[in-house]
């Protein structure tokens, strides 16, 4: 079908083997590919949940028609959006009011986030809640480049559906290497509480919004290990040990807002000047407490 070609042929045999076998998490995590094989793959799921063919998704009964065009009443597609470009806390709060209530049409309740990275912590502890105990026949797709940018909270009570390989920026071996030299200094840096040391490991990416975004990225799987204990990499335990789980969801926030600032072609001084002095922030904020 044309309109589900986006979605690879083994993604779609696996999605309609378990939803078939009544096997579907009721919480999955899409990760990998690009953005929009991850949102095309969250509509294949819902189409196929909601789809009243013997052979779902058909893709032309009215339940999928409907669910394509973003119009069936039991779909509910949560975007970012407005100046934060975050998900809006109220409308995961909004979830908890319309998912214990029956369906009006459809064979079940589908919530997706095309892009779920962009919920910050109070919003992905929100969902938590839900997430928890979910009513039957209620499913949340959480769609990510990264596992690294949900909570670990989240990732405990969510399965994951990888579609392989992430998209990649157009980014040379040279600078990759940089970036393998640039993050652990980083962490050093943000572990010292060393301003200078910060804006100096940075100061090479400048007008390089590509590599911004890529160590953006690097760094939150960092981060996102020192929180779990995960890591093993001497930067990552340095982290741990002298940063607080609070200081590092503050952290990981801000990559989040780097990440999307690349998105939207930010100049690049002004990229790397948010990126320095935010991550800063976070540490300052507990300093300048306990003064």
């Amino acid at each position: 079908m044309r309109q589900f070609q986006t979605v690879p042929e083994e993604i779609q045999k696996n999605i309609t083997s378990r939803i078939a076998k009544k096997r579907f998490p009721q919480c999955l995590l899409i990760t990998g590919g690009t953005a929009q094989q991850r949102q095309k793959t969250a509509e294949y799921i819902a189409a196929a949940l909601e789809c009243t063919a013997s052979s779902p998704p058909c893709g032309k009964c009215r339940a999928c028609v409907k669910t394509l065009a973003q119009r069936h009443p039991d779909v509910y597609c949560l975007e970012a959006g407005g100046k934060s470009e975050s998900v809006k806390l109220e409308d995961v709060r909004g979830i908890r009011e319309t998912c214990y209530l029956l369906p009006n049409e459809g064979n079940a309740k589908v919530y997706y986030f095309p892009q779920a990275e962009r919920i910050r912590p109070e919003g992905q502890n929100a969902l938590l809640k839900i997430m928890e105990e979910p009513p039957q026949n209620v499913y949340f797709l959480l769609c990510v480049q990264v596992r690294a940018s949900m909570l670990p909270t989240v990732l405990s009570r969510a399965e994951e559906l990888s579609l392989g390989e992430s998209e990649t920026v157009d980014i040379s071996a040279k600078t990759e290497q940089k970036l393998q030299q640039i993050c652990p200094v980083v962490c050093e840096a943000l572990a010292a509480g060393d301003e200078y040391a910060l804006m100096t490991a940075l100061a090479p990416l400048e007008k390089d919004r590509n590599a911004v975004s890529r160590c953006a990225a690097q760094l939150q799987t960092m981060f996102a290990e020192a929180l779990t204990g995960s890591g093993r990499e001497p930067a990552v335990l340095r982290l741990r040990e002298s940063v607080s789980a609070e200081e590092l969801l503050a952290m990981i926030e801000v990559l989040r807002t780097v990440m999307a600032a690349c998105e939207r072609n930010a100049n690049g001084n002004l990229l790397l000047s948010l990126f320095s002095s935010d991550l800063t922030g976070c540490r300052k904020t507990k300093n300048n407490q306990s003064k």
